[in-house]
């Protein structure tokens, strides 16, 4: 798993200050190994960024931009898919996206 310390080593250019300083205050956090959530990107940036009610196409390609950014986004997909999650921008998706990808995956099991 990348680190938010490599990705700010690696010369990453952040096409939003709100997400460039959410990676650099989670590079400063010890590596507590406490479970997935504890590194997820999104418990710095303001939880209304992932709230997907009355949204413009910008805002929501600005919440998944944080979430690609995001160290642990595969876990908080298949988190949110297990849950079965119907609002909120979670794991790089919409609700519509998670639930079209569940019925391909539905599809692909028949």
């Amino acid at each position: 798993m990348r680190s938010y310390e490599s990705i700010l080593q690696s010369g990453h250019v952040f096409r939003d200050a709100e997400i460039q300083w959410a990676v650099q205050e989670m590079a400063q956090l010890p590596d507590t190994n406490s479970g997935w959530r504890s590194a997820a990107l999104c418990q710095k940036l303001s939880p209304e960024l992932f709230d997907d009610a009355n949204k413009t196409d910008a805002l929501i390609e600005l919440a998944k931009r944080a979430c690609q950014t995001c160290t642990v986004m595969n876990e908080c997909l298949n988190y949110v898919l297990k849950i079965n999650e119907t609002s909120l921008i979670l794991g790089g998706m919409t609700p519509d996206e998670r639930r079209a990808l569940r019925r391909r995956a539905t599809r692909s099991r028949r």
